[in-house]
């Protein structure tokens, strides 16, 4: 039991179950601060890098396109081909999934899982490390540091990305947010130079950080420093970048991303898996999923009430999420990106809009969004004697989130006994270079020689 002077609360006056409450969230704190050091949260990382599955390090694979179409090009062709290179179906560029896998074409092919796997590692750092020496008020304790990277490292719908170069564009739309967020006045000239080539990075791997440009203009205009008018400008030419291509390759958009979406569907994808997932985990968000996808069969009038049902519930979710969110520069930003990145996801996800009611149906699109939200939180983690009692309320739903994730944090390892072993199929290949090896996930195949690769689903690309 905390100290009357820790604690910052009179014990002498306060019900038993609020004492319980008062000693629960102070021994957080204090194992939360001592883990914010720099170097304690990237053990922490490591860790958790290796234990989500072992296997991804022990025996690397391919994942779905990143094997399939970028090395299938990269292993026949030069480092700037490999670099350079867009596949017919994908309009537009994807520069750190590109110098991944050009870097995996220049080993021996047994090997070259393993470069992209560390290659994605070290992109996936990157938020941790933008965390660890955050100066955003966001992040201006060490308790407040830890709690970020945790949600960073363990949200539920992560798994997909996780140790692949296919999933680099939403770690780089987080890293964008990081950026965004980042801002405590005149900064140091190197830091300029960094933000500005992470920036670029970003912008230049993928669509999804250019849809936060209006954020960044928006942080330019209000604030009205030089950096972030750079920054803006940044993602201003990244998104004209993609627009050319988007217009020389427009016989590459699928159809499948405009597929109709009602007002009911994407309200159900919003509760399912933006609100029920990141705080109740993936069964309690199984159970409303196929839910409400049982109801889409009720008639115009029922499923009305359902849609406004739903609708309220989500609304007062917001306002216990944010209902004591101080309306500051920095958490209008925060709120604006995950509203963005969620709106974006939805309407541009492929396939049946539907679909995304179900976890875990293209959990990629939701892991910032999930990530962004939960941050809104990190405003009620503060020092045990400041904290006022809703704030404690919610910093412990924040609390309880966060062991949720710890708890399913390690039942989607990626992989399963029947999973292809790399190695064993490339020394098939090696007998036999007609041979289709095979790589995660099922039906997804490596054909080396030809032009590009193919896959058995590549006109459901996951891109």
């Amino acid at each position: 039991m905390p100290s009357v002077e820790t604690s910052g609360v009179d014990m002498k006056r306060i019900s038993w179950e609020t004492r319980r409450e008062v000693a629960l969230y102070d021994f957080l704190w204090r194992w939360l601060d001592r883990l914010g050091s720099p170097a304690r949260l990237f053990i922490l990382a490591l860790v958790a890098f290796v234990a989500r599955a072992p296997g991804l390090l022990l025996h690397p694979r391919f994942w779905a396109e990143e094997g399939t179409f970028y090395f299938a090009h990269a292993y026949g062709h030069s480092f700037w081909d490999a670099l350079t290179y867009i596949p017919p179906h994908i309009p537009y560029y994807l520069f750190l999934t590109n110098l991944g896998v050009a870097l995996a074409g220049r080993v021996p092919l047994e090997w070259a899982p393993l470069i992209t796997s560390l290659f994605a590692m070290t992109v996936q750092f990157a938020p941790v490390a933008l965390i660890a020496w955050s100066r955003s008020e966001l992040f201006n304790a060490n308790a407040k540091k830890t709690c970020g990277v945790l949600l960073v490292l363990l949200a539920p719908s992560g798994w997909e990305l996780w140790l692949t170069a296919t999933g680099l564009q939403f770690w780089c739309a987080l890293i964008a947010v990081l950026i965004l967020l980042d801002f405590a006045g005149p900064v140091a000239r190197l830091w300029k130079v960094i933000s500005l080539g992470l920036l670029a990075i970003c912008g230049l791997t993928g669509l999804i950080a250019c849809f936060l440009t209006p954020l960044f203009i928006l942080s330019a205009r209000l604030r009205r420093r030089r950096l972030q008018f750079a920054q803006a400008a940044v993602l201003i030419g990244c998104c004209l970048f993609h627009l050319s291509i988007l217009v020389t390759h427009s016989q590459g958009i699928s159809q499948n991303r405009f597929s109709p979406l009602d007002l009911n569907t994407f309200v159900s994808i919003v509760w399912t898996r933006e609100l029920v997932l990141p705080f109740l985990g993936p069964d309690i968000a199984k159970v409303f999923g196929f839910v409400l996808r049982t109801t889409r069969s009720f008639d115009a009038i029922r499923l009305y009430a359902i849609t406004l049902f739903l609708i309220a519930l989500e609304m007062g979710a917001v306002v216990l999420i944010c209902g004591k969110v101080e309306r500051t520069l920095t958490n209008l930003l925060l709120a604006g990106s995950a509203l963005v990145l969620l709106v974006m996801s939805v309407v541009l996800a492929l396939g049946q809009k539907s679909g995304l009611i179900m976890y875990p149906a293209s959990s990629r699109y939701f892991y910032v969004p999930n990530v962004l939200l939960l941050m809104l939180m990190l405003n009620y983690v503060v020092e045990p004697a400041r904290i006022k009692v809703s704030c404690r309320l919610r910093s412990l739903i924040l609390f309880f989130a966060i062991g949720m994730s710890i708890l399913y944090f390690p039942t989607r390892t990626l992989s399963s006994p029947q999973s292809p072993r790399w190695s064993d199929e490339a020394a098939k290949w090696r007998k036999d270079t007609g041979y289709a090896m095979e790589i995660w996930p099922k039906d997804w195949y490596v054909r080396l020689g030809s032009q590009f690769g193919t896959a058995t689903r590549k006109e459901e690309s996951r891109e």
